[in-house]
């Protein structure tokens, strides 16, 4: 073999040692965020192509025959596949989906929903409903109610199962009815459905359509129940409110143009938060006062504050420091805020450009527990007065970046420790000092919701499983599949039913309960 032969298949062995050995890193590095591996891998798969096709061209030696023939196979096999597949959006580590391009988009046919014009009673509210996003308290927690621990004995019960539209919202649920937002052609639906039926009872139409290619098509946020009325925010920015009883528009508006700003790029998710007089939601892609209150009867506009962009988590209410407070994640920075006028209580900046989705966690009265995804990791802040009676100061207890990246999970927290989807890997961590105590099953990009002392698993690809949360050690204990398909939407509960939705079907299991729900009235 000649010097010149030698050179070329060196060349040729080394593109393919340094295309396997980056992969090997990148896959075998538990340092790199698991959200980043699936966009590198093909980033380095089409660069290691293009490194392959010009050695051939160039480098190989081979007759100009025998270099066409090698080129035109990956040629037509790109063709071909861009000619028989769509792109059909990724998974939670960024690999791509594709489905048959002459396959109709799913929400496109389903039928419009019919109903029977009877009126709801969404009025009703006990210890049982879960009325908004995370539940009663909006922190994934549902308290009073014993679960069976028993799976193989004691199975959850199938109700029923039926197509649904696109988008990833979850359910709110008062008494025998459960609100949600979908996806049907060029329609964003909020839908009214018995729990144990899954009949629809209203539904209410806006004519707009949101896409992303990344993250799908269709409404993101959660509508909001409260006195009788459906709150909701639609992916493109409409912020309206219903009468209950029929799905009836009562006031809306559209908060990105009214805000003289553009749509966040994954579109609006943000749950309304309803306390007093008020509704609380985020607006456009702005630093110009981007949290606005509305008088949530009339819809006029109460007050705006704010000083950084919107984040895609959703504002809460809670005490910190012994002050009731509305709590904000922002695109760079968490702010507390008077919930009467939007007077701006404390700033705490959170250095990082990626998105933050995960709802922050009062853990008591002086501390918020904040996590994201990308490498951001979690961090506990302490809220605390400053000396006579001075504005409120947020400083940093501890961060920890390899642990607890949420994405777009929340977690939930329980004496003294928070359990979630690290990088999709179910994680216990001590908020003492932030340190991992334990991981369990990879669930991937899927969501959680406490019950007492048991984990609701909802997996990214439909599984549901119960686990324990015991700071002790890692116990699955049951697991059916509930869904098909990309899960990315958040459970709910009502004792004894849980709801479960993705963008193309959702259903209603009855889950095995040794205890019912304290029927109390909520305050």
């Amino acid at each position: 073999m000649t010097m010149r032969s030698l050179f070329r298949w060196a060349t040729f062995c080394g593109i393919l040692a340094l295309v396997g050995g980056v992969l090997a890193f990148l896959w075998l590095n538990p340092d790199v965020n698991v959200a980043f591996k699936g966009s590198l891998s093909i980033m380095i798969g089409i660069l290691g192509g293009i490194l392959m096709l010009l050695w051939l061209l160039f480098l190989s030696g081979f007759q100009r025959s025998t270099r066409f023939a090698g080129v035109m196979p990956p040629i037509l096999l790109t063709i071909v596949g861009l000619s028989l597949f769509r792109f059909d959006g990724c998974v939670g580590n960024n690999m791509p989906q594709f489905s048959w391009r002459f396959d109709p988009v799913p929400d496109t046919v389903l039928p419009t929903l019919v109903s029977d014009g009877a009126a709801v009673d969404l009025q009703s509210v006990s210890a049982q409903d879960f009325p908004r996003f995370l539940g009663p308290q909006a922190d994934a927690v549902v308290r009073g109610v014993a679960l069976e621990r028993d799976w193989k004995n004691h199975p959850p019960k199938l109700l029923w199962k039926q197509p649904i539209g696109a988008g990833w919202s979850s359910y709110a649920i008062v008494g025998p009815f459960a609100v949600t937002q979908e996806q049907r052609g060029n329609k964003e639906i909020i839908a009214c459905y018995e729990v144990a039926t899954g009949k629809p009872r209203w539904a209410h139409e806006d004519e707009v359509r949101f896409s992303e290619q990344m993250g799908g098509d269709g409404p993101r946020a959660t509508p909001t129940i409260a006195n009788g009325n459906v709150y909701y925010m639609g992916a493109t920015g409409l912020f309206c409110c219903l009468e209950g009883a029929t799905g009836k528009p009562l006031w809306s508006h559209d908060v990105v143009t009214e805000a003289n700003s553009k749509n966040l790029q994954w579109g609006k998710s943000c749950s309304p938060l309803v306390y007093d007089n008020l509704v609380v939601v985020t607006l456009g892609d702005t630093d110009d006062r981007p949290l606005a209150a509305y008088d949530r009867t009339s819809g006029n506009l109460v007050w705006r504050s704010g000083s950084d962009k919107p984040s895609y988590a959703s504002p809460v209410l809670c005490t910190l420091a012994g002050v009731r407070q509305v709590v904000s994640i922002n695109a760079h920075s968490v702010s507390g805020y008077n919930p009467a006028d939007g007077h701006e209580l404390w700033h705490f900046k959170w250095a990082g450009e990626m998105a933050r989705c995960s709802q922050p966690v009062a853990v008591d009265g002086e501390h918020v527990y904040i996590s994201a995804g990308y490498g951001l990791g979690s961090a506990l802040l302490a809220i605390k007065a400053t000396e006579n009676n001075g504005p409120l100061q947020a400083t940093q207890v501890w961060k920890k970046p390899r642990v607890m990246n949420t994405r777009f999970t929340n977690v939930a927290v329980r004496n003294g420790y928070a359990y979630g989807l690290g990088d999709g890997i179910l994680t216990c961590q001590d908020l003492k000092d932030g340190e991992e105590v334990w991981t369990g099953a990879d669930y991937e990009q899927g969501q959680i919701l406490l019950v007492e002392d048991l984990l609701i698993v909802l997996g990214e690809q439909g599984q549901l499983a119960i686990a324990e949360a015991d700071p002790k050690d890692f116990h699955e204990l049951g697991r059916i599949q509930a869904l098909d398909g990309k899960t990315w939407n958040n459970p709910a509960f009502s004792s004894p039913y849980l709801l479960v939705r993705n963008a193309t079907e959702a259903a209603c299991y009855e889950l095995p309960v040794l205890s019912p729900a304290v029927k109390t009235a909520m305050k």
